[in-house]
């Protein structure tokens, strides 16, 4: 209990002390789509029964005894902090991904807001004790109190423990708790602590609890009194130079988009096996509805995928039946290919229930100005971003906003090699910079030894901020759809990244402007995995259901265990992630926009250009030909690659035409 006479329990741990012995909690129901359940829990407790939805069990029941205390105590209830869902939105599953209406504000989701703080030397009323231990939601103090007398400067904040900052801020009253341990066979266990302030409680967990109480109290500073700790501390793997975003509701942001990417995965690593459970990287992407890199925008997790190896070249397939490249943030955007493709027929058949919308000239579809895409990345993207250390000089220059040019920032002895492009180790971690004298890859070569070359996941991530996320075959239905953020959760230094992933593709040619998504860090790091890297990958698709499915990385295909007949691929053990999987969806994509324009032929209306329909059999196109009738992205893909070539940072790695000549 703090001086401040109040104490942060939880409604189950209340009613528990009220009726030891006596409660019970049952699951009534479970309604809604699989990526958005509702359960409805009971709580039963002196004859009478209490219930309540929510999108988690632990949520509902939480409610249900919120209710129940409330009861008890002859008290009407109190509004409870507003709940964090699983997928990221408190939304109805029909909304989920259909409302293409900007949703209004709600409050933030991980704390309860802080109440006004007093003026420095104006005395306070004693506080009263209330009844429940939680309370409703105040305003947010505004920012202008953030220039408050006896408030740390900025070299304070960087240098000096939040945890004491805080407590200088509120001599005895502010407490910490141990909420919750976070233990899973083969990952490294979690502890959850709370920072108490002024009765309001924020939490923030880490490796250790150290590091989880400088989290806790970091976030208290910056939710409570609009300040930026950038304090990493001895105890914590992070760097010096790993700079925070720009403000603290961006950085508030990037830590929502983390934790639901996060929670998504630890609730689908629960039900595996330890063996298939493990991961080094982790990705996923977020789509937000609302104000633009806010936390209180509408997030829902897309897709979460792990993943670090690529295939080996003696398991080529020519049937595209096979993945490639298994890395973690390549199978996020393979992911939000299959989730386009479900949008882009919900957009065919009413427009008004997709992320998508005619765009102006009828030509194409484009995505909904309130709708933005978010990449999180455990870790800096292997490659140019990643393959110098954090700790680089120069990289505090550009966090503290230095406009110096990336060569002028220091003399590192491998300058001259930064930039370049690089391809990933076949069947293994790491990246090697392209041979300067690159030969086309062959099919017989690739099967006789020869390594196979994949462009590594820096090169690609840029090539998304250019070219867009859509793809190829899809660039004839859509326009050009970018990442409006990159969040990473550890290794981010912003000089390396920022050259890496935009600053090498500025200006490739006229009219081809390059997307600069916001790259921000979190303020809980991602911790080191210090082990071998697994040999399967990990995606999960928020329309395929709560199973998620598990590839061999060295194979490309189904871990056999984990097969089912469910499949859509097409082939045997094949992903829905692999290129056959993706054209066949496209095919029937195509072929739906064909029937679409046909029912439509006699209205008055601007009709869509129609992409060549790809067909079945031996008489239909290849899925390279299908590539080729895409002229325009192609000319923009030939546009960069020929820049970056131009420029020294050597040459893009092609596959072997062997991988497209097939057909559905």
């Amino acid at each position: 209990m703090s001086d401040s006479g109040f104490t942060v329990k939880t409604p189950v741990t209340q009613l528990n002390e009220l009726r030891q012995g006596q409660v019970a909690y049952v699951l009534i129901s479970q309604s809604g789509p699989p990526h958005c359940p509702v359960f409805e829990m009971a709580c039963r407790v002196d004859g009478r029964e209490f219930r309540a939805n929510g999108h988690s069990k632990q949520e509902a029941k939480q409610e249900a005894a919120r209710l129940a205390v409330a009861a008890l105590l002859n008290s009407a209830p109190a509004a409870p902090p507003a709940a964090r869902v699983a997928a990221g939105s408190k939304r109805s599953a029909a909304d989920a991904f259909t409302s293409g209406s900007s949703p209004a504000k709600k409050p933030r989701s991980d704390h309860w807001t802080p109440p006004p703080l007093p003026a420095p030397h104006a005395p306070s009323a004693p506080a009263t004790r209330p009844q429940l231990s939680f309370l409703a939601a105040l305003p947010t103090p505004p920012a202008s109190q953030q220039q408050q007398k006896g408030l740390p400067s900025a070299s304070e904040l960087a240098t000096k423990n939040p945890v004491s900052i805080i407590n200088e801020l509120r001599p005895n009253g502010v407490t910490f708790h141990l909420v919750d341990t976070k233990e899973a066979p083969g990952r490294t266990p979690r502890f959850v602590m709370q920072c108490v302030v002024d009765g309001y409680a924020y939490t923030a967990e880490a490796n250790n609890k150290k590091v989880a109480k400088m989290r806790s109290a970091q976030v208290a500073l910056r939710e409570a009194f609009h300040l930026m700790s950038t304090y990493s501390g001895s105890g914590d793997s992070a760097s010096p130079c790993q700079a925070p975003a720009a403000t603290p509701t961006e950085q508030s942001f990037a830590d929502s988009v983390q934790r639901l990417v996060r929670d998504q995965f630890e609730q689908l690593a629960s039900g595996l096996p330890e063996r298939l459970a493990r991961r080094k990287v982790l990705a996923g992407i977020v789509m937000s509805r609302g104000p633009d890199l806010d936390p209180s925008a509408d997030l829902t997790v897309v897709c979460v995928t792990t993943g670090t190896k690529c295939l080996s070249g003696q398991h080529l397939d020519a049937s595209g039946s096979c993945l490639l490249d298994c890395h973690a943030e390549i199978l996020s955007r393979r992911c939000l290919l299959r989730f386009f493709h479900h949008q882009l027929a919900t957009a065919i058949k009413s427009n008004s229930e997709s992320i998508f919308q005619l765009a102006t000239n009828g030509s194409k579809f484009c995505l909904r100005p309130e709708v933005s895409l978010h990449l999180y990345i455990s870790t800096s993207p292997c490659g140019d971003a990643r393959v110098f250390a954090p700790t680089d000089p120069g990289a505090a220059a550009d966090a503290s906003g230095d406009a110096t040019e990336a060569a002028n920032e220091d003399e590192h002895p491998t300058r001259a090699s930064r930039g370049l492009l690089r391809t990933k180790i076949e069947c293994g971690e790491g990246t090697i910079p392209v041979p300067a004298t690159l030969v086309a890859q062959t099919w017989d070569g690739i099967l006789g030894g020869e390594r196979l070359l994949t462009m590594s996941c820096s090169d690609k991530v840029a090539s998304w901020c250019l070219l867009g996320l859509q793809g190829c075959l899809l660039s004839r239905l859509v326009e050009p759809v970018y990442l409006r953020s990159i969040v990473i959760g550890s290794s981010f230094n912003r000089s390396h990244c920022r050259r890496a992933l935009i600053g090498r593709l500025q200006r490739p040619a006229p009219g081809l402007p390059v997307a600069e998504p916001a790259l921000l860090g979190v303020t809980e790091r991602d911790p080191r995995q210090a082990r071998a890297a697994p040999d399967c990958s990990l995606n999960w698709y928020c329309l395929d259901g709560v199973q998620p499915e598990l590839v061999n990385s060295s194979t490309g295909r189904l871990v056999p265990e984990t097969v089912t007949d469910a499949s859509d691929s097409g082939g045997s053990n094949a992903s829905r992630l692999s290129k056959r999987a993706l054209f066949a969806n496209y095919a029937r994509l195509v072929h739906l926009l064909r029937r679409q324009h046909q029912a439509q032929s006699r209205r008055p209306q601007q009709q869509l250009r129609l992409p060549p329909v790809p067909k079945t059999g031996s008489s239909g196109i290849t899925y390279r030909e299908a590539k080729e009738a895409c002229t325009e992205y192609r000319s923009a893909k030939s546009a960069m690659i020929g820049f970056l070539r131009q420029n020294g940072k050597g040459l893009w790695a092609a596959k072997p035409w062997e991988l497209q000549e097939f057909t559905l």
